[in-house]
């Protein structure tokens, strides 16, 4: 699982995944988010508007797109966080490059002109919401 988002203030953020699971969530088991290490992990600090976030779920790991996010200086906690993408272009080519190789996987199609993207090989889940003044 990765998670890819905007901030308001129109920063591309991610949500990083632990390093030692290489953000595999394995069969059965159960992720909870957030993953409190202190309060101040999961503090929204962008200014007041709209956050858009997606959660990519796939059938296969994320490779490329973990090797674009230590790139861009992927930090090596070991829980999940958000932070800043310093590269989103590259990230998003990998998430895409990532997402057509799963979906290659099962229809054979290895095309290199564009991306295969078989929908039963992944899925997205995503939220828009809103930043408001306390």
């Amino acid at each position: 699982m990765i998670g890819l988002g905007l901030e308001s203030n129109g920063t591309a953020i991610v949500l990083q995944p632990a390093v030692a699971s290489g953000g595999v969530v394995p069969p059965g088991e159960m992720l909870v988010l957030p993953q409190r290490q202190s309060s101040s992990d999961w503090l929204i600090n962008p200014p007041v508007g709209l956050v858009e976030t997606h959660l990519i779920f796939s059938s296969a790991p994320f490779q490329e797109t973990l090797v674009a996010l230590r790139s861009a200086g992927l930090s090596n906690d070991t829980v999940y966080k958000f932070g800043a993408i310093a590269n989103p272009l590259d990230v998003a080519h990998a998430v895409l490059q990532d997402l057509h190789q799963a979906s290659a996987l099962s229809n054979g199609d290895l095309s290199t002109e564009g991306y295969s993207l078989n929908v039963d090989e992944w899925a997205t889940l995503s939220f828009i919401y809103r930043i408001s003044e306390a």
